[in-house]
């Protein structure tokens, strides 16, 4: 048996990502800690596979067997077991079904490294502003078991970022609230003196972006 496996997953949608600054903090804003204490930081990035997307099949098998040989036949059935996918028609108690991973399975990939992130078949390198979440990509990940059954992380794979791969752009998605959505329910009621155009006695403010925001 080995200690790990290297799988290649379907085209899938980005639906998050931290692959080019690493988180530093966890959900709840805490420092994010290695086991001894020291800081530590994780890349992460969350890939949304239709479930009839051509190897899906094939890649969960093979995610199936590892998990088997190496933590044994029994051990995908232990409550809580991690295989680090969620089904995106499935959401956790209290969470609604988000349209961007409706059919499909969400996997997390992560690591405290720095992924290669690539385009045309990994012979163009890709830049901050060419990948954005909403996007299309694969991942290139290392498999690997977590053998121990603790409130860090529990039975389970690990599925380690060694490359991601763009495939095609795609509507972006934001992790934030939908601004529309939430403003353009709630009317606007201007107080007296208030003018959605600038008084003739002033100068028209220029509300665009600044090249220098401290003016030099």
């Amino acid at each position: 048996m080995s200690d790990s496996v290297n799988l290649l997953t379907p085209v899938g949608r980005i639906v998050y990502e931290s692959i080019f600054e690493p988180n530093t903090k966890d959900m709840k804003g805490k420092p994010l800690t290695a086991r001894d204490g020291s800081p530590r930081k994780e890349y992460v990035l969350k890939l949304a596979v239709e479930k009839t997307a051509p190897g899906l099949k094939e890649f969960a098998a093979a995610l199936k067997e590892y998990a088997r040989n190496e933590l044994g036949e029994d051990a995908p059935k232990h409550p809580g077991f991690s295989w680090k996918f969620e089904d995106g028609d499935k959401p956790k108690e209290g969470r609604e079904i988000k349209s961007h991973s409706a059919g499909c399975l969400v996997f997390k990939f992560s690591s405290g490294y720095a992924p290669q992130i690539v385009k045309d078949a990994g012979r163009t390198s890709v830049l901050r502003e060419a990948l954005k979440a909403g996007d299309y990509a694969r991942v290139y990940c290392k498999v690997s078991p977590n053998k121990e059954t603790n409130p860090q992380g529990g039975l389970g794979l690990f599925l380690n970022l060694i490359i991601v791969e763009w495939v095609a752009f795609g509507d972006a998605l934001s992790s934030g609230p939908d601004a529309e959505s939430i403003l353009s329910s709630s009317p606007v009621h201007l107080p007296e003196g208030a003018s959605k155009t600038p008084s003739a006695a002033g100068a028209t403010p220029d509300y665009g972006i600044l090249d220098d925001p401290f003016g030099l």
